[in-house]
């Protein structure tokens, strides 16, 4: 609604295709790219590049486009770059009710735990993947709102986050000076962009349990968030201090459309590692993800499961060699297996 206002009110000087796509695409389809990329398709690829391998994507029943263009990017010669569903949210009743579409739609086995992420915002691969890299339990990513890259004024409007001893108290909404003050007192203030990685069995029942907002009739998820924190559910803060492309209205496009031009760190540094201190000292000094692997004399083997599992503790993306045993390559059906 925010996007379609500006391009009524917006001066005259923006790109007609700008305008056009405003008025008749969801917002995350709008083609900010070069070669006419929309900007959802940036998201999926630093989700991917995050090691993300299974993507829900939230949409109206009006949306006529993102399923074709889903469907043109993910399908390759070699198979699908990720798993992809479409989940349909048939009225637009807040981002709570959307992530329960979500979870109901394309439903989560067991003890799982997924990433949210708001189809307008775009994160780096590195906060992607710290986020993703969380060993169990839930987290919310922390903005320092003097690093995000993006107008005082707007940031100002972004919800801020309380905390004690690294874990969520609340999250508040319009914060006033007196809060910022506050909170700046105990040091940076940290700003919140719905970047969380939730269980979803645990939010599951707050979800459900929403009533709609009294004003604007929407279940939001920040209501659901905080019932789950006082009912004595926690969920760690992790700080991060970088920037983030936000596309609220029409004169955000010009910013977005030069930041994706433009790259700051186009390529990306794969480290070969062996145990998982390897992995620390690689995400520590730069690389944006490892292949792990053991047994480095006979060329490699896969490694154990709990050096997997530590090694993913790290914050980026751990992709391990596949190979059971030395020799040669000519499996059974079993070593298959």
């Amino acid at each position: 609604t925010r996007m379609k206002k500006s391009s009524e009110q917006t001066a005259s000087n923006w790109p007609d295709a700008w305008r056009q796509d405003a008025v008749s695409r969801p917002k995350p389809m709008i083609r900010v790219g070069e070669e006419g990329q929309p900007f959802l398709q940036f998201v999926l690829e630093n989700a991917l590049a995050a090691g993300f391998s299974e993507a829900t994507l939230v949409v109206a029943p009006s949306d006529h486009v993102t399923e074709s263009f889903v469907h043109g990017w993910n399908e390759r010669g070699i198979g699908v770059r990720m798993r992809i569903v479409l989940a349909i949210q048939d009225e637009p009743l807040g981002t709570g009710h959307a992530v329960l579409v979500a979870m109901e739609q394309d439903p989560l086995p067991s003890q799982s735990g997924f990433v949210l992420c708001n189809g307008d915002n775009l994160p780096s691969v590195r906060a992607l993947a710290r986020l993703r890299g969380v060993p169990s339990g839930q987290a919310l990513l922390g903005y320092d709102r003097m690093c995000m890259g993006l107008p005082p004024d707007r940031v100002e409007l972004f919800a801020v986050i309380e905390m004690q001893e690294g874990r969520l108290v609340s999250i508040c909404e319009k914060p006033d000076v007196s809060t910022i003050n506050r909170l700046h007192l105990k040091g940076p203030v940290l700003v919140s962009m719905n970047l969380f990685r939730f269980d979803a069995e645990i939010l599951m029942p707050f979800l459900r349990a929403l009533s709609p907002h009294p004003k604007r009739g929407e279940k939001e998820l920040p209501s659901a968030v905080q019932a789950m924190i006082d009912s004595g559910h926690g969920l760690e803060v992790l700080p991060i201090a970088e920037s983030i492309l936000d596309m609220t209205s029409l004169t955000d496009l010009e910013h977005v459309s030069h930041q994706l031009a433009d790259p700051k760190d186009p390529l990306t540094l794969e480290v070969c590692a062996s145990s998982p201190e390897d992995v620390a000292i690689a995400s520590a000094h730069g690389a944006r993800r490892v292949e792990l692997c053991s047994h480095w004399e006979c060329g490699g083997l896969t490694p154990n499961e709990v050096d997997i599992r530590r090694a993913c503790e790290h914050g980026i993306p751990v992709y391990s060699l596949i190979r059971p045993r030395a020799g040669h390559f000519e499996y059974s059906e079993s070593e298959w297996e």
